[in-house]
């Protein structure tokens, strides 16, 4: 039987539609296809959205027509089964209606799910599919990238699928007259997971974090996106929740990073949360922002200096970034019970007779220990280099572990930050110092906590000290040995020389 497609006509509000043959896939001139007729979601509040892209709004209240994109495939598979079928589009792209065909699997029968994209599927096992929420999404013109907005369905027969939303939308509205280009936009929850895998049930769409993360990507590529004074439309697939102070990040080409802080917001699903326009002019901003990975928050400004927040390497699950040898792009983690995000490195003898590494071969995951007695500068290169993080005096190092727009202290900088210290406190469940600037400590002054995050020691490699003191190299070399900040309990805080072999923290700030 060849297939055929199948016209519906919609009144629901917020569903889109399809329906699916009964071929059986034999060869190439009879396929198993699926004849998928979209609609407008429509939402009496705010704006709307669709599912792989968005056409111009039409209609009052606004909708926005369902647009098929090139190369979308859903996972159908039958409800009681553990294994799922792919199909995927064969019409043409950009219409509300699409013909899928089967590429993978064997055709569902009887009661089915169903859910967009295939993709991000990664198993199923009855009513419950588990997936993957991109951490990473991509901009895309007045729409969602492909594949930002999941959809779900359960279907009592596969002649009649009705899919409905998983996600929310953010539009965020910017502007600029300094011809500022968009590089990538980070949205962070304090409260609610963004992205990550998950566990989806597909009877009622409620959505169960198995490794969520909370925040989440719109990538607008190396050149990014420039802004002018006419506000500029970006769009971002968020789970619906409510979101309790949330934050919005847009970091530039140049490294900048400017950020806000939105108010408490309900997101529903199949629905565009529209923002007030965001003016991103320097003068403006509303306060800077530390930006690493996924990771993003305001950063906290002491006598002019802006340092992060957080320890370089810093990940919402690792809080006490990671530790490194002076020089090292590379950090290296700090294994826990139960294991952290991040593995134990390598422990490598360093080699007296030549560098254990090259301009070409940084070997990231390899922590290099020296042999004190045989190497008393203590340094894990054999051919001292100063230059590696002391580059061209003031100017950031290739080798810099700081990320974009930010830079590792001189020693000026961390002497004049340890001036003024609290007494040992307790913040996020780790003990360390604020460090106050010129300003004598209280609670009302500019200030940034430092964790007592412990080091690696430079001749067995083994980790010890956190929780109970903590070191900070910063870029300027001190004799044979780097430059670095000591702290611990009750309000200790010191800078003396240390063996550039030695693994401890990195505190970065702002260029």
């Amino acid at each position: 039987m060849k297939a055929f497609k199948l016209f519906l006509y919609i009144t629901s509000l917020v569903t889109a539609f399809a329906s699916l043959s009964s071929c059986s896939e034999i060869d190439y001139q009879e396929t198993n296809e699926i004849s998928i007729i979209s609609a407008s979601i429509v939402q009496p509040v705010d704006e709307s959205v669709t599912k792989t892209s968005l056409s111009a709004g039409v209609g009052s209240p606004v909708s926005y027509p369902v647009l098929w994109s090139e190369s979308d495939a859903i996972a159908v598979s039958s409800q009681s089964a553990a294994v799922y079928a792919t199909y995927m589009l064969s019409s043409e792209p950009g219409s509300q209606s699409g013909r899928f065909f089967k590429i993978s699997g064997s055709t569902p029968s009887g009661s089915v799910y169903s859910y967009y994209p295939a993709s991000n599927v990664t198993s199923v096992s009855g009513s419950t599919y588990n997936v993957t929420i991109p951490a990473v999404q991509y901009y895309q013109e007045q729409s969602v990238g492909n594949g930002a907005l999941p959809m779900y369905t359960s279907a009592t027969n596969v002649a009649n699928l009705i899919f409905n939303p998983l996600m929310a939308v953010l539009k965020l509205q910017l502007t600029s007259n300094e011809g500022l280009s968009v590089k990538r936009i980070i949205v962070t929850s304090d409260t609610e997971n963004l992205s990550g895998k998950a566990q989806v049930n597909m009877s009622d769409g409620s959505i169960s974090w198995t490794a969520g993360h909370k925040s989440v990507e719109l990538y607008c590529g190396e050149s990014g996106v420039t802004l002018s004074a006419t506000p500029l439309n970006f769009h971002i697939a968020v789970p619906a929740a409510a979101l309790k102070d949330y934050c919005v990040v847009v970091t530039a080409t140049d490294g900048k990073g400017l950020g806000k802080r939105l108010n408490d917001k309900t997101f529903t699903a199949g629905c565009i949360k529209k923002m007030p326009v965001l003016d991103l002019n320097s003068s403006t901003a509303p306060y800077p922002v530390y930006a690493e990975g996924l990771y993003m928050a305001e950063a906290y400004t002491v006598d002019g200096a802006t340092w992060a927040p957080v320890n370089c390497g810093y990940e919402n699950s690792y809080k006490y970034g990671k530790l490194f040898q002076w020089g090292r792009h590379d950090g290296s983690g700090y294994q826990e019970s139960p294991a952290s995000e991040y593995d134990e490195p390598i422990i490598q003898q360093s080699s007296l007779s030549e560098n254990p590494i090259s301009a070409s071969n940084e070997n990231a995951s390899t922590f290099y220990r020296v042999n004190i007695s045989g190497n008393a500068d203590g340094d894990w290169l054999i051919t001292m280099d100063d230059s590696r993080w002391n580059f061209a005096g003031s100017e950031k190092s290739p080798f810099d572990p700081c990320p974009a727009g930010w830079r590792l202290p001189v020693r000026t900088e961390l002497n004049s930050l340890k001036t003024n210290v609290s007494t040992a406190v307790v913040v996020d469940n780790m003990l360390g110092l604020y460090l106050t600037g010129s300003h004598e400590y209280s609670d009302t002054v500019s200030r940034v906590f430092f964790p007592f995050a412990g080091y690696r020691n430079e001749e067995f490699g083994y980790c010890t000290a956190r929780g109970v003191s903590g070191y900070y190299w910063c870029s300027s070399p001190y004799g044979p040995g780097g430059s670095n900040l000591y702290l611990t309990a009750p309000d200790i805080a010191n800078t003396s020389p240390r063996y550039r072999s030695i693994g401890t923290s990195v505190r970065c700030i702002q260029m």
